[in-house]
């Protein structure tokens, strides 16, 4: 049997029995009602005109609490299933009262919009994520959307459903990778959903699909609901691209959210895969590169320190080298390891300028920091930081500019750092 064919003997399936999909009002708008419990609003929502769930919640946390993404992103979701999306936009990274601010929001919500929920997901990207998965696990709920990161070295064996959804390039992608051979193929209560990005919010569409996931395994909805079509497209296009990672996953998420003949021709299809010697070779060469990744990290964790800067020119050349490369697995290794670059040199970064790192190597931290991400704000917010610390108000000012013009937005953190006088020359 053939990889792939299985995706014409579903086509007859779906085509016998599908019902017609739901069409998208683009004229659905967000409530701001003035909260009735704080003159502070701790959320923001979306209220769908489609309102076939209206005892049921999502929760969404982003890492930087900006809503307005959030809320962009899950709004069409929102609306093909009709439950409640509530945005928290009082929880973000670093927050250490996170879970009995997420309770305090959703708390608020209730209240103001008079819901009464039976069933409260939640959703979170990134660090979001994470705080949304700890919540879980203390508080009830009924399933979690992780995008962007993953439970990491915990058991994947929880009470509820969890949907993990990264790109091929995020450097969090290893958090939620299980190989075609992993137990967790066969557990109904995990999926991971994968698409060639990077660390960001994924496509409305792909985010739709990890919904249906929980709300299916929650049984909040059933296999009618389902947009069989649009996995059967995602099947399809993988399949014209020859992305065998994609396609097996796309045949676990139609293998979990079915019954009768789909299911069991899902599932006899993962078999033969798992079986098929070209796909095995092809898994070996994916886990391999997952394991270089792995070496190479601890490699440019301690060259950092000790290798000189034309070793580092070198290694960014490779790297981009290999990005551009026709080998996917190969080209996704290796922008998730220059992604990864840009988490350590922010991590080290800031250690060395609070006083926690080196702060001698700190002027070869920033250039190898601009080596990498020439255009990252941070590296001139550090920048700037650095000059001041040397009083070099003009250097400061320069570098803050720089900052500012791509984008760095955290106003605490200008005025914890920096005098107004250098604040508002920046700014001009």
């Amino acid at each position: 049997m053939k990889i792939f064919s299985l995706l014409f003997i579903l086509i007859f399936f779906v085509s016998c029995g599908e019902n017609p999909s739901k069409k998208q009002n683009n004229k659905i708008k967000i409530t701001q009602k003035k909260s009735s419990t704080s003159t502070i609003k701790l959320y923001e929502n979306y209220q769908a005109k489609n309102n076939n769930l209206p005892n049921v919640v999502f929760v969404a946390i982003d890492a930087h609490a900006n809503t307005k993404l959030a809320i962009s992103n899950l709004r069409w979701s929102a609306e093909n299933y009709g439950f409640n999306l509530i945005a928290l936009k009082n929880v973000e990274n670093n927050d250490p009262q996170y879970e009995q601010h997420i309770q305090k929001g959703l708390n608020q919500a209730i209240n103001d919009l008079n819901l009464k929920p039976t069933k409260v997901f939640l959703i979170g990207f990134s660090g979001g994520a994470r705080m949304a998965l700890d919540y879980a696990q203390h508080h009830k709920a009924d399933g979690v959307i992780m995008l962007g990161a993953g439970p990491g070295k915990q058991s994947t064996e929880f009470t509820f459903p969890i949907a993990m959804v990264s790109g091929t390039q995020d450097f969090n992608f290893n958090e939620q990778y299980y190989p075609i051979n992993s137990p967790q193929i066969f557990n109904s209560n995990l999926i991971t959903l994968h698409w060639r990005g990077k660390h960001e919010w994924p496509d409305s569409s792909i985010i739709d699909e990890a919904v249906s996931f929980v709300l299916y395994t929650s049984s909040t909805i059933t296999e009618k609901d389902i947009n069989r079509k649009s996995q059967l497209e995602r099947a399809k296009q993988a399949q014209q691209q020859n992305n065998l990672f994609f396609y097996f996953k796309e045949l676990e998420l139609i293998f979990k959210t079915s019954t009768g003949e789909i299911h069991k021709k899902t599932q006899q299809s993962i078999q033969d895969i798992r079986k098929s010697k070209k796909a095995i070779l092809y898994f070996h060469r994916f886990n391999k590169s997952l394991a270089s990744e792995q070496f190479l990290k601890q490699v440019y964790i301690k060259g950092l320190d000790n290798k000189p800067m034309d070793w580092w020119k070198q290694t960014l050349e490779n790297m981009d080298k290999m990005i551009a490369s026709k080998n996917s697995i190969l080209a996704d290794s290796h922008a998730r390891s220059k992604a990864f670059m840009g988490i350590l040199l922010y991590s080290k970064t800031s250690a060395a300028i609070s006083g926690r790192g080196n702060a001698k190597l700190l002027p070869k931290y920033l250039e190898i920091y601009k080596l990498f991400e020439p255009h990252n704000p941070d590296l001139y917010y550090f920048k700037a930081a650095y000059a001041y610390a040397l009083s070099d108000n003009d250097g400061a000012i320069e570098n803050l500019k720089q900052a500012l013009k791509y984008g760095f937005d955290d106003d605490k953190k200008l005025h914890q750092s920096f005098p107004q006088m250098i604040i508002s020359a920046a700014k001009k």
